[in-house]
């Protein structure tokens, strides 16, 4: 999802009349999809594409062992999109700070619902937030997973000492590990 939606912001692209969403498919999932990860692109009641995970036994046919997921469109109505207008936006002239999050979740916490939970509180400094790894097996514990996340922080107005960068990147651990049931992840 967080892809298509890379693609969807590069190129500029935005719903006819009310934003473009993802809508869990409930009915008309292909042979070769696993219905649980079936999601619709769509622009207001019009299905743009849709986005999925390919079935383990039709994997296994091919002799694949990983999971693989899959972004089908039509590329008409996606070009028929509108646009949204560029917008430029000056050089930053203040440095920004990188801190990096690792946490144990539960393996069923999508690791998207972290980056949505730091982006909707609008924290101020927070310039940006991505995830970069997430890992699951030895030697993380059973029904868990590693989420690593990035958050850059910038402010428009001076630049962010130290102490005032940790205290929001305190917050925002606390938050998520109070809010995902998270803890640390521990160095071996």
């Amino acid at each position: 999802k967080g892809l298509v939606e890379s693609i969807i912001d590069a190129l500029y692209l935005q719903g006819s009349t009310c934003p473009l969403d993802f809508i869990p498919v409930t009915v008309g999932c292909q042979s070769y999809m696993e219905p649980v990860f079936a999601v619709s692109l769509v622009d207001g009641d019009k299905e743009i594409g849709r986005i999925g995970r390919i079935k383990k036994d039709v994997l296994s046919a091919m002799g694949i062992k990983q999971p693989v997921y899959f972004f089908e469109c039509d590329l008409h109505l996606l070009q028929d999109l509108p646009r949204k207008q560029k917008q430029f936006v000056a050089i930053p002239r203040f440095p920004m700070v990188k801190r990096d999050i690792a946490l144990l979740v539960p393996e069923q916490v999508p690791a998207g619902e972290l980056l949505e939970s730091i982006r909707s509180r609008r924290t101020e400094h927070v310039e940006s937030v991505d995830i970069f790894d997430v890992y699951s097996g030895k030697p993380i514990e059973e029904g868990m997973k590693s989420v690593a996340l990035s958050v850059t922080y910038r402010s428009r107005k001076k630049t962010l000492d130290d102490v005032t960068v940790d205290r929001i990147h305190e917050k925002i651990v606390n938050s998520l590990m109070a809010d995902f049931g998270g803890r640390y992840r521990e160095g071996t």
